[in-house]
């Protein structure tokens, strides 16, 4: 970074480290002050303490996207004036550009960027931002000329009338700002509030939703009698037990973010054995403990559904007994997440091949391993073990 004070100032904002170094690598051959920021509220804390030349933003931000940043300055006077590039990986014809344009945009570029356009677009606001200061200059030396000439003309109680109105005026501006700085900070909590409540009130309702499905196909599952067509039925039925389990402990811990995987685990556990009946078998309590995102919640709950009605339905054949065992844990040196389900049962039939398998459970866990970016292995000695990792969520993009 340049000494501050001594170049144009840039403003990046990204909630992702990883863009935010790229953006400043290729930057850093302009003579500019680079500023980071990594939410849209950082980044108007900064607007507030800096006169930048250019601002890029990210457009899709977890806590305020770009378009509600860009707003906020577009609407307050004395940052309106600031060029904003937003940057994003949609494609351009999916993009609301007239949105962008109407909170204060002057230009997109789109992901994976051209270094060359990053450049060659920067250099232009940075010569119309130094032009304009350049401006600035002369008018307020010429400003500076005519107030001597006026001086010299005006009575002193002119002048200091003169200088009590613009102090009058001034700390009008002054008073004016805080009191919207205020409205904002007041409208933003009661936006998040308003936010949270919705967020509660939509798992509710979807988890009500998915009881209701299960309701359904647990009343019509008592009137089958196909032993194979009620097998169908109840994993259908657990199936939208694991799902509506995620959406029940967000709901009961008012956290919308991410899902205690080892707690998660130990309920989804008393609803199967709830749900089979095996007397025989001996599910023990989940060892370990990982936090996994929303967005991956609902996938590895149901992949966790499926190994474990797997094991329990056939690990022990003609009522033998055996132990399953639960493993969740975080990888400390990588943020990467795993569980792991493992019996002591009969094992996988000798040369069976995930790859080939035709079994619904199987295809589903491998899509889902496949949506969350991760891996699976079975392994069969003494019994099967199979191990989902998935990789850290934090380096994606």
């Amino acid at each position: 970074m340049t000494v501050k004070g001594s170049h144009p100032k840039v403003l990046l904002v990204d909630d992702l480290e990883a863009n935010l170094r790229a953006l400043q690598t290729i930057l850093k051959e302009l003579p500019l002050e680079i500023y980071k920021a990594k939410s849209g509220s950082e980044g108007l804390r900064m607007v507030l303490n800096h006169a930048f030349a250019l601002v890029l933003l990210d457009v899709q931000m977890p806590e305020m996207s770009g378009y509600e940043m860009a707003s906020i300055l577009h609407q307050n006077p004395a940052y309106r004036h600031i060029p904003i590039i937003f940057i994003t990986a949609n494609d351009p014809t999916e993009i609301n550009k007239l949105s962008g344009y109407a909170v204060g945009a002057v230009d997109y570029l789109f992901k994976p960027l051209n270094r060359e356009v990053l450049l060659s677009k920067v250099q232009v606001f940075i010569e119309l931002d130094r032009k304009q200061r350049k401006l600035e200059e002369e008018m307020a030396q010429r400003r500076l000329i005519m107030d001597e000439l006026q001086s010299h003309k005006m009575h002193l109680e002119e002048l200091v009338a003169q200088r009590t109105a613009e102090l009058e005026q001034s700390n009008a501006r002054l008073r004016q700002e805080v009191a919207d700085r205020t409205k904002a900070e007041q409208q933003t909590k009661i936006s998040l509030e308003a936010n949270e409540a919705l967020l509660q009130e939509i798992h509710h309702r979807v988890k009500n939703n998915l009881q209701v499905v299960a309701g359904l196909l647990y009343l019509q599952s008592t009137e089958i009698e196909d032993p194979d067509m009620l097998d169908i039925f109840i994993d259908s039925n657990n199936r939208i037990h694991s799902m509506a389990l995620v959406h029940e402990t967000l709901y009961q811990t008012h956290n919308f973010a991410q899902v205690e995987f080892g707690e998660y685990a130990q309920n989804l556990v008393n609803l199967l054995v709830q749900s089979y009946q095996l007397p025989n078998v001996t599910v023990r309590p989940p060892r370990g403990t990982a936090t996994v995102p929303l967005a991956a919640a609902a996938p590895c709950g149901l992949i966790l559904n499926e190994l474990i009605s797997n094991a329990m339905k056939h690990a022990f054949p003609n009522s033998r007994s055996g132990t399953i065992d639960i493993t969740v844990e975080t990888n400390a040196d990588d943020g990467s997440f795993s569980f792991v389900i493992e019996d002591d049962g009969v094992g996988l039939p000798a040369g069976w091949d995930p790859a080939n398998s035709r079994s619904l459970g199987v295809r589903l866990v491998k899509r889902l391993v496949s949506q969350v970016r991760g891996s699976v292995t079975f392994t069969s000695s003494q019994g099967t073990c199979v191990t989902v990792r998935i990789p850290p969520f934090s380096k994606r993009s």
